[in-house]
């Protein structure tokens, strides 16, 4: 009854699979009847005033669709529509086919389901207890800084130019590393909730994710490590810098955590217990993971490379190929989810970041040790002393692979290994010194290692309690002092906020400006607050303005001819403002 069942709903998916592929198919066989009746400028004028921005022509034609662009994309569209074409006629072709397809998926995606629900059964009453104390305590602290901390620079940037357009323009529009593609589509959905705050309704994306990245590593614990030691780990590393973080932030490293620790997940469990489930599980966060934030790509190798070794020690070849073949069909994936992005904004949107820019070895080799200083203090939220702990923990997960009885525990914390030394290997290979949070997805490892650590000291009843005291003790110092730590991180942003609140949004309507942060805040705070786009010039020396506000920078001198027809209103430690005299 059960496979009856199934099979019909596999009937129903594929139908809709086929109705999907030929509508496609459908648009993209008019679309290029459209642009082969249409020339260059034609097509411009029609995309510009249904857009009503016909105001922009040049500036649309010149920045966003060049002619070469336009001829590429209309040659792409055609060549789309014939492989559609062709691609539809084979799946009716192999409908049957597709259809048992389907139905294998979802029997794996249940699966999936299944055993979250029988992983929490098997969890004693107590211990559902903890874990739900756990969750809601995070739940509730995250949530409170997402409404109480001021917005980002990075987020307010995010907000203009991907979630309060559309989510062709996040799939599409690629004009610098800040836009994580699958998050901004994300909070293209979530801006349609009704709430006043879009800072609120970005952020709660991420508070969601975080709950299912402190589960996930949960459920990772719990396959090595007894639960009082996974349950001590878990509060770690859910209240550690990094994780409330990007925790409550609106960018993507908190799906960057989830991703690779999803893909760390079903690729140990598949090497314990091969079942097609976990490929599925590790090609979809694979997939979702690049399309978030290329610099996946890091543990991306890392995985693979402790993949290889793997092999080659345990000659289990069978292993190497699943996850090849899971890796090639993702690589698809990802080839297809970026296509708009390659069309509108170009490869070298993605290959080339003009914010970190190669450098010789000499100077990575120099830098190196200053990198790893502050990234190593930053995951811990410390000032000094992070990377003596990072040294403690790689010789603890070396130890732990040396002494180890159980081989599961020793492949795990091998790849841990791989996870932790590799970042190094790659700023040699790519001569670059990149942001610190790139290396966010390091705290699994690191947790992971913390855990090892836990349980060797295998601690008995009165210890433990203490224990419990001391790790409580350090949630309710790390609720108080994060907000602080935050704030010392944030200056602009703080300074920013205060510095706003001190004119009158209502009457700002054109700003022009030499420190972009301050601009890209003020204009985020008056298109909320107004549901205005204000017009953004950069000051130029020798030239008059006319905006009704200028923000200068405190160390810069501009030479502003009419600077006398503005009175100067506030200031901070970035920028003094200057407002047009009545």
């Amino acid at each position: 009854m059960r496979l009856n069942k199934s099979s019909g709903s596999s009937g129903v998916i594929t139908n809709v699979i086929l109705g999907i592929m030929l509508a496609g198919t459908i648009a993209l066989i008019l679309f290029s009847a459209f642009l082969i009746n249409n020339d260059y400028s034609t097509f411009c004028h029609y995309i510009l005033e249904k857009l009503d921005k016909l105001h922009k022509k040049e500036y649309f034609k010149e920045e966003f669709l060049p002619e070469y662009k336009f001829n590429i994309i209309r040659i792409a569209v055609i060549i789309s529509a014939i492989a559609s074409l062709s691609f539809s006629y084979f799946l009716i072709r192999k409908r049957k086919t597709l259809e048992l397809r389907i139905q294998t998926f979802a029997e794996g995606v249940r699966s999936i389901l299944s055993s979250q629900k029988t992983f929490i059964t098997n969890i004693k009453p107590s211990e559902k207890y903890i874990l739900f104390s756990i969750l809601s305590v995070q739940a509730l602290y995250f949530s409170f800084l997402s409404w109480s901390l001021p917005i980002s620079y990075d987020e307010a940037w995010t907000y203009l130019n991907f979630t309060s357009k559309s989510v062709l323009t996040s799939a599409s529009y690629y004009p610098a590393p800040n836009n994580h593609v699958f998050y901004s589509i994300l909070t293209n959905l979530t801006d349609f909730f009704p709430l006043n705050d879009p800072k609120i309704k970005m952020r709660s994306l991420n508070v969601i994710f975080s709950l299912l990245t402190s589960y996930c590593f949960f459920k990772l614990l719990c396959k090595f490590f007894n639960t009082g030691v996974a349950f001590i780990t878990l509060i770690l590393f859910t209240f550690s810098y990094p994780l409330t973080l990007y925790g409550i932030q609106a960018r993507g490293y908190e799906l960057l955590i989830l991703f690779t620790l999803i893909t760390t997940y079903s690729l140990i469990s598949y090497i314990n217990e091969p079942n097609r489930k976990y490929l599925y599980i590790y090609g979809i966060a694979v997939s979702l993971g690049f399309y978030t934030i290329p610099s996946f790509l890091y543990p991306f190798i890392s995985l693979q490379l402790f993949l290889l070794a793997y092999t080659l020690k345990s000659k289990n070849f069978r292993v190497l190929k699943a996850f090849i073949q899971s890796g090639v069909v993702a690589g698809v994936i990802v080839s297809i989810l970026y296509t708009p992005i390659f069309f509108i904004s170009g490869i070298h949107s993605i290959t080339s970041n003009s914010y970190v820019q190669s450098i010789s070895i000499h100077e990575v080799l120099k830098k190196m040790p200053g990198h790893i200083h502050y990234t190593s203090n930053w995951l811990f939220g410390l000032t000094n002393g992070g990377e003596i702990i990072l040294i403690l923990i790689i010789l603890s997960l070396l130890f732990a692979i040396k002494k180890s009885g159980v081989k599961k525990l020793k492949t795990i914390n091998l790849l841990m290994i791989f996870l932790l030394l590799l970042p190094p290997v790659f700023m040699i290979l790519q001569r670059v010194i990149p942001f610190e949070r790139t290396w966010t997805y390091l705290s699994i490892p690191l947790f992971f290692g913390i855990a090892n650590i836990f349980d060797w000291i295998n601690l008995k009843k009165k210890v433990k309690y203490l224990v419990s005291i001391l790790i409580t003790g350090y949630v309710i110092f790390f609720s108080f002092t994060f907000p602080s730590l935050y704030k010392r991180m944030h200056v602009i942003d703080y300074q920013a906020d205060e510095l706003f609140k001190k004119i009158s949004l209502a009457d700002i309507h054109s700003v022009s400006s030499n420190n972009i942060l301050m601009t890209d805040i003020l204009v985020y705070k008056v298109f909320v607050k107004q549901n205005e786009t204000i017009k953004v010039e950069a000051i130029i020396n020798n030239s008059h303005i006319n905006s009704d506000l200028l923000i200068v920078n405190k160390n810069s001198y501009p030479d502003i001819p009419n600077l006398s027809d503005y009175i100067s209103v506030s200031s901070n430690d970035f920028v003094t403002l200057y407002k047009k005299a009545n």
